[in-house]
């Protein structure tokens, strides 16, 4: 059995596996967890006086997420604003429970699009999120500061544009051996100069949605501005990137002639025995689409590994 995870994490709190231990801490706490137990960088354990039980030094890398960028669009004078629903009202949930129609049908972000670069691509290379945006002072589609000054209120719209397959990978560390602290985590994001040249692209064939006859009428700026220069797109880019919450890949699967693979295809964890991870962390690389699906999916596949093994 797995002894130096037991010994270092279940019998201080104690609980006794006669079996398997199961990880699903999700891609942040799953490196953190296995890399204070021992399992992980052999040389960053050791700076951290941390008994090194298996030197997995794939536990941590292979950090990537679907970075995001948004289009921001400042409507003309007098369009109105965007409904937004009351997650608390029990009238529009009863309707909601009963038809699913009624407010609470109606959320941010519920207007979906996947785009392919060329025609005969296998998989869709970036989304596009269409979401409101809040009233914010006329001619500032970012809602920069105006010093005081009376201005307009302009309500408007946002497309998220999300990068589907990044090339760029961040890491996790662990910041001390101290369980509450809070790892250390570089995403990454925009490393590879192909991410932020695919993304700069997309934000642009984004733009291409706001003055088309649907949209143009809600549309009176655009930011970043319709034919700006990269540079402008960069720094658009910079200041208001954001995460989808697809983090994945830290514990990832693979064939285990890859140094950096952490858990095989049954999701066992390399260098030791009854211990296997069943959570986003395993993922080598993200899908194109949103991880609810694939992480169900893993813990389906994981049950079932379990049954067979009994």
């Amino acid at each position: 059995d797995y002894d130096g995870f037991l010994l270092n994490t279940l019998k201080g709190v104690g609980l006794n596996v006669e079996r398997e231990v199961i990880l699903c801490a999700g891609t942040i706490n799953t490196p953190q967890l296995l890399m204070l137990s021992g399992v992980g960088p052999a040389e960053h354990l050791r700076e951290h006086g941390i008994q090194v039980i298996a030197d997995v030094p794939g536990v941590g890398e292979n950090l990537h997420d679907h970075p995001t960028a948004p289009v921001v669009v400042t409507a003309p004078s007098g369009v109105g604003g965007s409904y937004l629903a009351d997650p608390t009202s029990e009238e529009a949930l009863a309707q909601w429970r009963s038809d699913r129609s009624g407010p609470a049908a109606f959320f941010s972000q519920n207007g979906v699009g996947f785009i392919s670069r060329t025609k005969d691509a296998p998989v869709p290379d970036y989304e596009l999120l269409f979401d409101y945006n809040p009233a914010v002072a006329a001619n500032s589609p970012v809602g920069a500061p105006t010093d005081g000054a009376e201005v307009e209120q302009r309500n408007g719209y946002k497309i998220w544009v999300v990068l589907l397959h990044p090339k760029s990978r961040g890491t996790l560390r662990l910041a001390s051996a101290d369980p509450h602290a809070k790892p250390l985590i570089d995403p990454a994001y925009m490393r590879d100069p192909d991410d932020r040249a695919q993304l700069v692209e997309a934000m642009r064939h984004a733009q291409k949605l706001t003055q088309t006859p649907s949209l143009a009428r809600y549309t009176e700026t655009v930011y970043p501005a319709v034919g700006a220069d990269d540079s402008v797109f960069h720094e658009a880019i910079l200041s208001s990137m954001y995460t989808t919450y697809h983090l994945a890949g830290t514990a990832r699967m693979g064939d285990l002639s890859d140094p950096l693979t952490v858990v095989d295809p049954q999701l066992r964890v390399r260098g030791v025995t009854g211990l296997r991870v069943a959570d986003a962390s395993v993922i080598p690389s993200l899908i194109s689409g949103h991880t609810i699906a694939p992480a169900v999916m893993i813990g389906e596949r994981a049950a079932q590994l379990i049954r067979n093994a009994a």
